[in-house]
C-alpha cells in the first residue's frame, strides 16, 4: 500500500469489491491510510440492483465524510447524479 501511495502521490487509498447474485449486489468498501496501512473507514452495503445508483451516491457521500472533504454545492450535485438509470447499461460498463 505504501508503494502505491507513494507512486500515486496520495495519502489515502480506496479499495473495495462488488459481488452480484441475481438481482442483489454487495459492495465492500475500505478507505485506508496508506502511510500507516490503517483502515480509516470501512462499510458493507447489501442492496437490490434497482437501488444501485442510490447506494453509489451514499457511498460517495460517506467517503467524502470520512475524508472530511468539503464539497461545493455543484460538486455535491455531480456526485449525486448517475450517468445512467439503466441497470443493464451500467452492468455492461
Amino acid at each position: 500500500m505504501r508503494s502505491v501511495s507513494k507512486e500515486l502521490g496520495v495519502a489515502t487509498v480506496l479499495q473495495g469489491t462488488v459481488q452480484k447474485d441475481g438481482e442483489r449486489v454487495r459492495v465492500n468498501v475500505e478507505l485506508i491510510d496508506a502511510r500507516s496501512d490503517r483502515r480509516v473507514w470501512t462499510k458493507n452495503y447489501d442492496t437490490d440492483l434497482r437501488d444501485v445508483f442510490a447506494i453509489q451516491s451514499e457511498i460517495s457521500q460517506e467517503i467524502g465524510n470520512a475524508l472530511r472533504a468539503k464539497l461545493s454545492a455543484s460538486e455535491a450535485v455531480v456526485l449525486a447524479a448517475a450517468a445512467t438509470r439503466d441497470p443493464e447499461a451500467y452492468d455492461l460498463f
